[in-house]
């Protein structure tokens, strides 16, 4: 076995980590061709502890994430590894994948967004005050900065008074009624460990963009029927919609909604081969459920800033 040539830890990854630059680069490799291999797993105990891989195989790279998924910790509950390999299959680099799960979830959701939010958004609301927030909060601004304004709501106010300060921006404030805040809002992200919907599809405005990020199980959701049902919906990947996510996986099951009724994923928008929203009051639905590709995509956005002379 050939041995990596190098190990990376997240704090030499992070420095290179942009969310504009990020969420350009995942665009250009949309734009470049059809979906790489992708193959995931996910095993999880009684108590919703597990370990997940993202895999993903593509023409001069490939490589898998590995991580644990520990909502019963007290510490840290996802930490995780990247293992990139060049063509010829040898493991050339090892990295740290918290920052790099981090920025690519959220540039992930800042794609969606530069394509189906109004580009007069102005209003973003954050649903959750997790690890993930911040982040979606930097990527969905980098890329609207029409966004004037940044409402934060999350079960424990305590939290959104937290992260509203750590945000350094004076238009960031919590707020208490999760409704209000919704009705709102032009573009809303959750980002939540909720096993229950949070959004309720009456409370969507006309023109809102719904970023649903948090429910990574199939047994899981964030929004209700009617949020989906009332929008148009869109993916990162056809090919984790079935049995992966809960989102889309329970009302497919339950013939509240069709395969028909997820008008398309980031290839076919980035390609135009769908359109976003097709009037101002459109409402559209993105559900994040990211996958072994953009991982691979953002670890070699990573190797290239910090190698960028190596060859594959």
């Amino acid at each position: 076995m050939t041995s990596p040539s190098r190990f990376w830890t997240d704090e030499q990854t992070l420095p290179v980590l942009d969310y504009l630059k990020l969420t350009d680069h995942l665009e250009a490799e949309h734009l470049a061709g059809n979906p790489l291999e992708i193959g995931d797993s996910f095993v999880v105990n009684k108590a919703g502890d597990g370990v997940l891989t993202r895999t993903a195989l593509g023409a001069t790279r490939s490589g898998v994430k590995i991580a644990s998924v520990f909502p019963s910790n007290s510490g840290a509950t996802v930490q995780s590894i990247y293992i990139l390999f060049n063509r010829r299959g040898d493991p050339e680099f090892v990295m740290g994948a918290d920052s790099l799960t981090c920025f690519k979830t959220a540039c992930d959701s800042a794609l969606a967004s530069r394509h189906l939010s109004r580009t007069d958004a102005e209003h973003l609301l954050m649903v959750g005050a997790g690890s993930m927030a911040p982040h979606l909060i930097a990527a969905h601004r980098a890329v609207r900065p029409s966004i004037r304004r940044v409402s934060i709501w999350n079960r424990g106010a305590q939290r959104a008074q937290v992260l509203a300060s750590q945000t350094h921006d004076a238009s960031a404030v919590d707020v208490a009624s999760l409704a209000e805040a919704v009705a709102d809002a032009d573009v809303i992200s959750v980002a939540t460990l909720s096993s229950e919907p949070l959004i309720n599809g009456e409370w969507l405005p006309p023109g809102v963009q719904l970023d649903l990020v948090g429910a990574y199980r199939p047994d899981v959701r964030e929004a209700d029927d009617t949020a989906l049902t009332t929008s148009r919906i869109f993916v990162d990947s056809r090919h984790t919609i079935d049995h992966e996510i809960g989102e889309l996986a329970i009302p497919l099951a339950a013939g509240i909604i069709t395969r028909d009724n997820i008008r398309g994923d980031l290839y076919e928008l980035c390609q135009g081969r769908v359109t976003g929203r097709d009037s101002p009051a459109t409402r559209t639905v993105f559900k994040n459920g990211g996958g072994g590709h953009l991982d691979l995509m953002t670890a070699t956005f990573i190797a290239n800033r910090l190698e960028p002379d190596e060859t594959t």
